[in-house]
C-alpha cells in the first residue's frame, strides 16, 4: 500500500497533512518515535494521529509503520509516468483545470498574514538574494528581473559550491534571501538557513511542505500546493504565487516603483532606432 497515492482521495485535514508530510520526509526517524512522541514533535494529538492511521487503512499504529516501510519512492521520470497513467486525457483543458485546482488548494492552505508579510519585508528592502536550483531557477529569473524594474537589486545565488559560501560571507543582517526548497530541504538550502543564525539576515522560503523542522524553517514560509506527491510537480502555484507577491511589492513601494518605470520607459523611448 503506498499512501503518498491516496492523500488526495482521501480529503486529509490540515493536520493529517502534516503528519504525512513528516513523515515523507523524515522517513528514518519516524520509523523509531512512538506515537507520543510523534505527536508532541508535530503539536497535534495522539487522537488525530490514530484517525489519520485508520484512515490510511491500518488497524493501529504498529501495523502503519509496517505500511510506510513498503513505501515507494518515485524518482523524476516514474512522476511524469504516474501523471501520464492516471490521466484521462491530456488535451488543454484538461490540464489546465487541474492547476487550476492546486491554486486553490495553495489558496486552502497559505497563511495570508505571511504573504503580506513577506511582500512588506520586500518592500523595504534595497537588495535581495534568490536562491534556487533545477526548475525552480526560471522563477528565480522572473523575480530577478520584476524586482529590479521597481528598484529593487536582486542577485541570484550561485547554485552550490564554494561560489556559494563566497556569495553568503557577503550578505548582512538588512538583507533578504528568497529560497525555493519545496519537496525536500536540499544541502545548499539547510547550509542558507543555517548561516542565517549567524549573519541575522532574513529568509523567505517558498515550500510544498506544511511541516517544517525549526532547522529547515525560513522566517516567512510561503506554501505553494504542486500537485500530489507521486506526479509531476508543476511550477503553476509558485510563479502564480511570485507574480502575486510582485504586484503586491510594487504597489507598496508606490512611488518608488512608478520612478523607476519611468526612468525605464523614459530611457527606451530616448534610445529607440539608436544605432
Amino acid at each position: 500500500m503506498k499512501i503518498i497515492n491516496q492523500s488526495d482521495d482521501l480529503k486529509l485535514t490540515k493536520s493529517e497533512i502534516k503528519i504525512l508530510e513528516f513523515i515523507e520526509t523524515n522517513h528514518d526517524e519516524f520509523l523509531f518515535m512512538s506515537i507520543m512522541e510523534l505527536a508532541q514533535k508535530l503539536g497535534v494529538s495522539e487522537a488525530t494521529i490514530s484517525r489519520f492511521v485508520r484512515k490510511i487503512g491500518a488497524d493501529d499504529f504498529k501495523s502503519f509503520k509496517s505500511l510506510i516501510l513498503d513505501k515507494s519512492n518515485f524518482m523524476a521520470a516514474e512522476k511524469v509516468k504516474t501523471t501520464l497513467d492516471t490521466s484521462e486525457d491530456l488535451q488543454l483543458d484538461s490540464y489546465l483545470k487541474r492547476q487550476i485546482e492546486n491554486i486553490n488548494k495553495t489558496l486552502d492552505h497559505i497563511d495570508k498574514n505571511e504573504f503580506q508579510n513577506a511582500c512588506e519585508l520586500i518592500a523595504r528592502q534595497s537588495k535581495i538574494y534568490v536562491y534556487a536550483k533545477h526548475a525552480s531557477k526560471s522563477i528565480a529569473s522572473l523575480i530577478y528581473t520584476r524586482l529590479n524594474r521597481i528598484g529593487i537589486d536582486v542577485e541570484i545565488l550561485p547554485s552550490g559550491g564554494t561560489e556559494l559560501v563566497e556569495y553568503l560571507s557577503k550578505i548582512n543582517k538588512d538583507d533578504i534571501v528568497i529560497v525555493f526548497s519545496f519537496s525536500k530541504s536540499s544541502t545548499e538550502s539547510k547550509i542558507i538557513l543555517d548561516y542565517k543564525k549567524e549573519a541575522k539576515y532574513k529568509v523567505i522560503l517558498f515550500t510544498s511542505r506544511l511541516y517544517h523542522d525549526e532547522a529547515d524553517s525560513g522566517d516567512i514560509n510561503l506554501f505553494a500546493y504542486r500537485g500530489q506527491r507521486n506526479e509531476y510537480h508543476s511550477l503553476t502555484s509558485p510563479i502564480a504565487l511570485v507574480d502575486a507577491m510582485i504586484v503586491k511589492v510594487t504597489e507598496l513601494r508606490g512611488k518608488e516603483s512608478l520612478d523607476s518605470l519611468e526612468k525605464i520607459k523614459e530611457l527606451k523611448t530616448r534610445y529607440q532606432g539608436y544605432k
